[in-house]
Formats: structure tokens, C-alpha cells, sequence
């Protein structure tokens, strides 16, 4: 019955589009002709040309009313056939109109629980071979934590994917995965040996390094190969200069040895979101091979034609005192999470508690959880921003409403006498982009975003929660947005209002 439901109402539809309007010409036709209306020409014509336009505004009214309910039903199917086949594979349509239409949601329906199915089989066949290969690289970390050598793996841009015991010794107990080793050495001397050929390498290459905190390494730089031959990252020996009886030779090590008293921000603990109880994914202390199968890619502002997919972007958040930047309401809380190659990196978040340097609200403090108590021993911002802005490095900064967080940030570094985050990279808002992908009229909350694509939210209404949740929303918006033409970081700029580069700071109200 249902397959001709829709036919019937299409056909009732246009017999009472003409009915209506023919039972009342006639009925007015025969009015008029009791009246001798007919016997004026002009009355007549004047009653007739009244008669027509009221004709045509009903029809045009009844067809753009059933006909724009029939194109938003359509227009729901297509969206949420298209989060299935993307971003949100558990998304069903909920289109009970009883006919065709409705049939058809209920088979895209059918279909897309089927392939949950496959889907569900394949990933337990996946999360198997996956356990064996984390098997053999425990058992690798479990080889490298016997030796006595220091030992890192490398990625080509000089971040750290692998490190063992001895090596974390050897920089002070510092965590190491995710850091660069640039930032821990001497920066030209680990260049220039990073740097040879290593088909015209007889040997592995030696230089000698002074360590952050000026310990002196001797160095074996070892070239990494992928599948295709081309270099992945580099192994590393390290050895303490002294224990091996090694002189640095005038000249040979430099660097910077004032970092060693730094705060560490990222990954060191300090958490945004009391109240949520949240943390970010927790990272092996030994290896992540993860970068290890591409390339590093790095964004940079001027870059229009680089893809979303390949850049690198900073989810941020903040939490304050209040809502009125201007009238002396400060940030409580600070947080971000990397979003490389459109995949939010749990593991790659900052996350720290600051001290404002006034009190904290009751009121603010029920929203957020972070009250007076919370942020003793908390470090004002004067080191929390700096240390966000070397976590950020160049990458494209974004948010939910994110021009409120940066109102705040923007005021903080004017007060610190230091250029804004914004001064030197772009910014894109989640809130129009994901107008662009669902419409104008849809509901642009975070929440309400992350549900449609199928995003949980953890620890709302906490740095570190919502810029895990904005993360999420933004990677999942990247595909969405690229069926759309929108590819790259020029077509989002020429969008207008996603990205857009700050100007003056002002009122974050």
C-alpha cells in the first residue's frame, strides 16, 4: 500500500489544487450573473482580472507550500545519507512519512545496518592483526628497554617516535614521544647529520650534541627506509660524552642549555577540566610509529593551496572568570588538541590550569568545575602562552566560537607586551563552516554539530573537553566539506566568514 501512497497523494494533491479554485469561479460566476454584473464590460473585466490573480496566488501558494515540505524530506535523505557514507556511519534516518519516501528510509536504513555489519567484522579482523602487531612492538620496546644505549626513532622533521629507558635518562627523565629533538639539542649539529645522503653514507653518521641542560652525546645517526625506499626517519645511539671517554672539540656543540627549568605544558598533567575528569588519550612512554608512514607536513598561513586534509591545525578552547574580557575577566584554563591529515590527535593536546590572578566567580566556577582552591599552584599566564604558542607552532588555529577564546588570548598578550597568536596564523570558526555543510537553518551549537556527525562529547563546558570535542567536529567537517568544493584552505578563506584574520582585540562578550 505504501509504494502507491505517494502517487495517491500526489494525484488528490493537484485534482484539490484545481477543485478548490474552479468550485469557487463557479459559485462567483454565478453570483455575479444573478447581479447582471455581465451586463458591464468593465465590471466584467475588472472581476475577472481579480478572479485571476487571487487563481494564481492560491495555486503558486498551495505548490510552494507541499512542494517545500516534499524538497526538505528529500533534502534529509540526501544529508543523512551522506553522514553514513562519511563522518557518522551510525546515523539513520528518521523519516516516517508512510510513503515512498519513507520506504526508502527504511532501506537506506536496512543497508546501512548491513554494512554496520561488515563493517563490525572487518574492524575485529583488523583489531586482531592489530594486537599482534602491538604484541611485536612491545616485545621491540621490551628489547630497547634492556639495552644500556640511549635509542630514538625519529621522524624526518625531527620528532621523537620512539625512545627507550636509557634515553629518557639521559634527558633528565623528560617524557620525549611527540617532543623534537631539535628542541632538546643542539639544532645544527643534529641537522647537518640528519641532513647526508644516505646512499653516500660508507658508515653511519657521528656528531657529538650538547644536551638541553649541557650534557655532552656522542651520536649514531642511522637512516630509516619505508616500503618505496625512501627515508622515514633516522635511528639514533646515544651515549654520554663522558662515560665513553669523548672531548667535545671546540665548537662542536653550542645550543641552548637554559631550557632545562622550562614548565612542560603538554602532556605533563595539569588538567583544564576538573569538574569533567577528563584526560586526553594517553601515549605510549616508549614508541608511537604512527608518523612514522608519512611525510611531515607543516601549514603555513600563505599556503591558499594547500589541502584541508594535509594541514595542520590547533583545536583551542579557553576557560574564564567571566564573559567580559574588557572588564577584567581572565582566563582560567587553556587547551588545544592537534587535528593532522583530518584526524583529531588525542594524544597531541595542551592542556594547562592558569592563574588569573583574581578570583573566581561562584557562579563561573559551577560552569566550569575550577574554582580558587583548583588553581593554587597554577602558573600565570605569562608561561602558559608562550608555552601554548610553541605547542601551536604554525598550525591553522581553530574553534567553536572561537573569536570569544581568542578576545581573551588577544588581550593577554597585549597586556604581556607579545604579538597575538593571530599575528602570524589563520583562523577558522567551526560554528559558519558547519552552516556551509548543513545549512543556514540548522542548529550550529557545538553540541548539536557534534551529535549530527556523530562526535561524543566529553567534559563539556572545560577547556580540554570542548577543544577534544571541536577536534573531533573539525576533522569530521573536512570530508563533508570537500563534497561541497570546498578543498582547500583558499576555498575556505574565500568562503568569508570561517577564516578570517583577527583585527584589533576586543570584548569578548
Amino acid at each position: 500500500m505504501a509504494r502507491s501512497s505517494l502517487a495517491r497523494r500526489l494525484v488528490l494533491a493537484v485534482l484539490a489544487l484545481f477543485a478548490v479554485p474552479t468550485a469557487v469561479a463557479i459559485a462567483m460566476v454565478a453570483v455575479l450573473y444573478r447581479r447582471g454584473a455581465f451586463e458591464d464590460p468593465f465590471a466584467l473585466a475588472v472581476t475577472a482580472a481579480i478572479g485571476l490573480a487571487v487563481l494564481m496566488g492560491y495555486l503558486g501558494g498551495v505548490t510552494y507550500a507541499g512542494g517545500r515540505a516534499l524538497v526538505r524530506t528529500i533534502r534529509e535523505l540526501g544529508r543523512g545519507t551522506e553522514l553514513m557514507a562519511t563522518v557518522h556511519p551510525e546515523h539513520r534516518h528518521r523519516v516516517e512519512t508512510g510513503d515512498e519516501l519513507g520506504a526508502l528510509a527504511a532501506e537506506v536504513n536496512r543497508m546501512a545496518d548491513q554494512l554496520r555489519e561488515a563493517r563490525l567484522g572487518l574492524e575485529a579482523e583488523v583489531e586482531r592483526a592489530t594486537r599482534a602487531l602491538d604484541g611485536e612492538r612491545r616485545a621491540l620496546a621490551a628489547v630497547l628497554g634492556a639495552l644500556d644505549a640511549a635509542v630514538l626513532v625519529v621522524a624526518p622533521d625531527g620528532r621523537i617516535r620512539l625512545s627507550n629507558r636509557a634515553a629518557r635518562a639521559l634527558f633528565g627523565g623528560r617524557p620525549l614521544l611527540g617532543a623534537s629533538l631539535f628542541d632538546l639539542a643542539d639544532r645544527q649539529a643534529l641537522a647537518r647529520a640528519l641532513a647526508a645522503d644516505p646512499d653516500e653514507r660508507a658508515e653511519p653518521a657521528r656528531c657529538l650534541l650538547r644536551l638541553d641542560g649541557g650534557r655532552i652525546a656522542l651520536v649514531t645517526a642511522s637512516p630509516l627506509a619505508d616500503a618505496a625506499g625512501e627515508t622515514a626517519g633516522f635511528v639514533l645511539s646515544l651515549r654520554d660524552a663522558d662515560a665513553v671517554n669523548v672531548d667535545p672539540p671546540p665548537g662542536s656543540a653550542g645550543g641552548d642549555t637554559g631550557r632545562a627549568g622550562q614548565t612542560v605544558f603538554a602532556g605533563a598533567g595539569t588538567v583544564s577540566g576538573i569538574a569533567a575528569g577528563i584526560r586526553p588519550a594517553e601515549r605510549s612512554l616508549l614508541y608511537d610509529f604512527t608518523g612514522l608512514e608519512e611525510l611531515p607536513r607543516r601549514a603555513l598561513p600563505t599556503e591558499r593551496g594547500r589541502r584541508l586534509d594535509e594541514l595542520v591545525f590547533v583545536a583551542l578552547d579557553v576557560e574564564t572568570t567571566g564573559l567580559d574580557a574588557e572588564g577584567g575577566d581572565r582566563i582560567v584554563s587553556l587547551a588545544g588538541v592537534r587535528v593532522r591529515d583530518a584526524v583529531a590527535r588525542e594524544d597531541e593536546a595542551f592542556d594547562a590550569l592558569v592563574d588569573p590572578g583574581r578570583p573566581v566567580p561562584a557562579g563561573s566556577a559551577r560552569i566550569h568545575g575550577i574554582s580558587d582552591a583548583a588553581l593554587a599552584g597554577a602558573s600565570p599566564m605569562d608561561r602558559v602562552l608562550p608555552a601554548f604558542e610553541r605547542f601551536a607552532g604554525d598550525a591553522v588555529l581553530v574553534g567553536h566560537d572561537v573569536w570569544f577564546d581568542l578576545g581573551f588570548l588577544s588581550l593577554d598578550a597585549r597586556r604581556l607586551g607579545v604579538p597575538p597568536l593571530t599575528a602570524s596564523r589563520l583562523v577558522l570558526d567551526i560554528r559558519p563552516l558547519s552552516r556551509v555543510v548543513f545549512g543556514a537553518d540548522c542548529d550550529s551549537s557545538l553540541d548539536a554539530v557534534a551529535d549530527r556527525v556523530g562526535v561524543t562529547v566529553r567534559g563539556r563546558h572545560s577547556a580540554l573537553g570542548d577543544a577534544l570535542a571541536s577536534a573531533h567536529v573539525f576533522a569530521r567537517l573536512i570530508p563533508l566539506l570537500k563534497r561541497r568544493g570546498v578543498i582547500t584552505l583558499g576555498d575556505v578563506l574565500d568562503l568569508g566568514a570561517p577564516g578570517r584574520r583577527a583585527g584589533p582585540p576586543r570584548s569578548a562578550s
